[in-house]
């Protein structure tokens, strides 16, 4: 995913006339030469300028993540959520960091609650949100809510493959349905994704998601008679 839409998306709401929405546009162009401590800097002087701006400080948040400082990024996605807690992508960015913390809990609810922002976020990040928290509910094996989640996902975004993917692997950890899974396997096939559905000389389908040549997850085994 570009992180760099992240900050297009945040240049959306900027002022480029306006003092701060100079420096906020000096930062998005210092992080885009991968130049963190710079960009942080500009964020710094577009809030001493305009302390109300919940783009400045998510865009620092995620300088301060790229170089690892994820609490110090957290603490950024607070402050602007406290300014605008209707900021989708200080939501977005928060659910992302929380999830390197391994907060589960927290990074689901954050992901929600970016998908139903309605400020400074657009319906690719929402259903980025959709998909991570897909994800998340699927590590901790809550496959009937992971389910759910992915299906809004690729309802909203019928090309995303990871979406695709994660919906295939809850169904077939779940016992969903062949036909469905059958139907999403077949609809995988990019670089990096692939959907393998073989039947072999025994009648036996072997059902599987890879990700770069290698299974994402479970196996799946179809016998003749249907049982898995």
């Amino acid at each position: 995913m570009s992180i760099f839409k992240m900050f297009r998306q945040n240049k959306q709401s900027s002022d480029p006339t306006g003092d701060a929405g100079q420096e906020i546009q000096k930062g998005m162009a210092a992080w885009q030469a991968k130049e963190y401590r710079k960009a942080i800097k500009c964020f710094d002087r577009a809030l001493t300028l305009d302390s109300n701006r919940p783009d400045a400080l998510s865009n620092k948040g995620l300088c301060h993540a790229e170089c690892n400082e994820i609490q110090v990024a957290i603490s950024c996605y607070h402050k602007c959520l406290e300014i605008n807690p209707q900021w989708g992508l200080g939501w977005y960015n928060l659910g992302n960091s929380l999830e390197k913390q391994n907060d589960c809990d927290k990074a689901i609810e954050a992901f929600s609650k970016a998908v139903n922002a309605t400020d400074g976020i657009d319906d690719h990040f929402r259903v980025r949100a959709l998909t991570n928290k897909g994800l998340l509910e699927y590590k901790a094996k809550r496959y009937e809510a992971a389910i759910k989640t992915l299906r809004g996902a690729v309802k909203k975004d019928p090309n995303l493959t990871l979406a695709k993917a994660l919906l295939g692997m809850s169904l077939m950890v779940s016992g969903g349905d062949p036909e469905e899974v059958k139907t999403l396997v077949n609809a995988i096939h990019d670089g990096e994704y692939q959907g393998l559905w073989h039947v072999g000389p025994d009648g036996v389908t072997t059902v599987a998601i890879l990700h770069n040549g290698e299974p994402m997850g479970a196996v799946w085994k179809i016998k003749p008679n249907g049982n898995s």
